[in-house]
């Protein structure tokens, strides 16, 4: 599927940069996501939004700081896997 945008309609540089970079991501996702198993994937996008939604939950609960660091390790995780799955794919 081809994505048309008119990039004359963004008006700086740093817009159109930050475009490309998404639609770049985007059209990797879809190729990784298509290539490879459900469970491979899935399971690292479970740990990512379930590590969000705990964070959220003890933000509000007042445990902020440690939940900062325990996301940012779940985060740092997840682009490490990400890192690796991109060089076997």
């Amino acid at each position: 599927m081809e994505t048309r945008t008119d990039l004359e309609m963004l008006d700086d540089e740093f817009k159109k940069k930050n475009f490309m970079e998404r639609l770049s991501f985007v059209k990797y996702w879809a190729r990784y996501v298509k290539n490879h198993d459900d469970k491979l994937w899935s399971k690292g996008q479970k740990k990512l939004i379930d590590g969000q939604f705990d964070m959220a939950k003890r933000f509000y609960e007042g445990d902020s700081e440690k939940e900062s660091k325990r996301l940012i390790r779940i985060m740092k995780e997840f682009q490490i896997n990400k890192r690796s799955m991109r060089k076997s794919s």
